[in-house]
């Protein structure tokens, strides 16, 4: 027991558990591809309905997907760096 009456928690070795700051980290990415699926539905539609010739849309898919890959890689390669 602790001096302040509170009972001191058991840890085992090597069991991580998971913190606060890594679920919000991965709600985080889930609501940044969230809004990525979403944005680059509507401007698939946007773009379909104009009848432009022209994949337009592609530019914006390809860039922000770029950034969405550095999100996800980054987090994860960054945990794994810090173990």
């Amino acid at each position: 027991m602790k001096e302040d009456g509170q009972e001191a928690s058991v840890h085992n070795e090597g069991v991580v558990k998971p913190t606060r700051k890594c679920n919000a980290h991965n709600i985080d990415i889930q609501a940044h591809l969230g809004v990525y699926i979403m944005v680059n539905v509507f401007l698939l539609v946007v773009w379909k309905l104009s009848k432009v010739e022209y994949p337009w849309p592609l530019w914006v898919i390809a860039g922000w997907g770029v950034g969405l890959a550095g999100h996800i890689f980054g987090r994860y390669l960054g945990r794994a760096a810090t173990r």
